[in-house]
């Protein structure tokens, strides 16, 4: 069965049709060819993670450039476009070595039967 995009693991089925298909006469040497057919492949609930990641430059001292004591705020963004409810999740980020990751300024938002941890501090 299949489920609408983004429902619980359990949620309501919905009609689908797969339809596959293959010219057994394709032999282009017009030989007769036993008749192979690829029925092709079925997977069940794919696992699709959308990250989206953007940062922008907070110049604090008004010198048009990266200079100590300037802000970077970064925005990751992640959405399930997949199938199933994914668990265990985990999001890092490596930072350049010139910056300093202040501990305690992670600020998340949690969006639709989702929790987080909050690890402030190893990110």
């Amino acid at each position: 069965f299949a489920t609408k995009p983004n429902a619980a693991a359990d949620g309501a089925p919905v009609d689908i049709a797969v339809v596959w298909g293959q010219d057994p006469y394709s032999d282009p040497t017009g030989q007769s060819q036993a008749v192979q057919l690829d029925m092709g492949t079925w997977q069940k609930g794919v696992a699709i993670l959308q990250v989206l990641k953007t940062c922008v430059h907070k110049d604090l001292d008004n010198r048009c450039d990266v200079t100590p004591g300037d802000r970077f705020d970064c925005t990751i963004k992640i959405i399930n476009t997949g199938q199933v409810t994914l668990n265990n999740i985990t999001v890092s980020e490596t930072l350049d070595q010139d910056l300093l990751y202040i501990e305690g300024s992670t600020e998340y938002n949690v969006i639709r039967n989702s929790s987080l941890e909050d690890l402030s501090g190893s990110i």
